[in-house]
């Protein structure tokens, strides 16, 4: 049992990144830790990774971040059931189902540690795809889905704002995501907020220029 995943936790935080790394490769996906240290904090992302078939150049991040905090003394216990265990799970599922799945582009799922710090995972990453020059065509970010409103299932997607160079970008992710849950007719009522709402990992990614947006209850 993980009682906590509190970044500087030591052993958890260890343990969590341990499971979710085993979790992506028991499904055949290329498996990687990306450390980083940042503002007096050190830990490591985890990376699975579906190459594309057709458009490998062209790659694709779903996230979340895998950390959590309380306000229990020393952040334990630190359980984050929606915060952000939720985006993790959906991560998890994502790859589940399309790792059964040729794809055209190649597809990263990317859970990221020291979120709840400020981003540094993200930020550390963000830079590190960016110096490497690779091609991200859209970052999808999941940060607390779990919470359920009375009036229905809805998720807010947020994109930059219109005046800003990349909402173009944006809101082509958004606009496919909305797409397929009117295709697939499910319970879920997506609502593209254009607020810039940069309080999550997403950000990181806009700061260096490329599409992402943000999904959150």
């Amino acid at each position: 049992t993980i009682a906590t995943r509190y970044t500087n936790s030591g052993t958890p935080i260890t343990k969590a990144t341990q499971y979710v790394y085993e979790q992506l490769q028991a499904l055949g996906l290329s498996v990687t830790y990306h450390p980083w240290t940042r503002s007096g904090y050190s830990n490591r992302n985890v990376i699975g990774v579906i190459p594309g078939a057709t458009h490998a150049d062209e790659i694709v991040l779903v996230t979340a971040h895998l950390d959590s905090v309380s306000n229990a003394p020393g952040d334990n216990p630190a359980p984050g059931a929606d915060d952000n265990a939720s985006g993790s799970a959906a991560v998890l599922l994502a790859a589940n189902i399309l790792s059964r799945y040729d794809l055209d582009r190649t597809v990263r799922f990317v859970l990221f540690t020291g979120e709840e710090q400020g981003l540094l995972g993200a930020y550390e990453y963000a830079t590190t795809v960016y110096n490497a020059g690779d091609n991200i065509v859209a970052v999808y970010n999941m940060d607390m889905l779990a919470w359920d409103d009375l009036s229905g299932p809805d998720l807010d997607l947020f994109t930059r704002t219109s005046s800003n160079p990349g909402y173009a970008g944006d809101m082509a992710i958004a606009n496919t995501f909305a797409s397929i849950v009117n295709t697939y007719a499910l319970d879920l009522t997506p609502h593209i907020r254009s607020t810039g709402m940069g309080s999550s990992d997403h950000y990181p990614f806009w700061q260096r220029g490329f599409p992402a947006i943000l999904a959150i209850e």
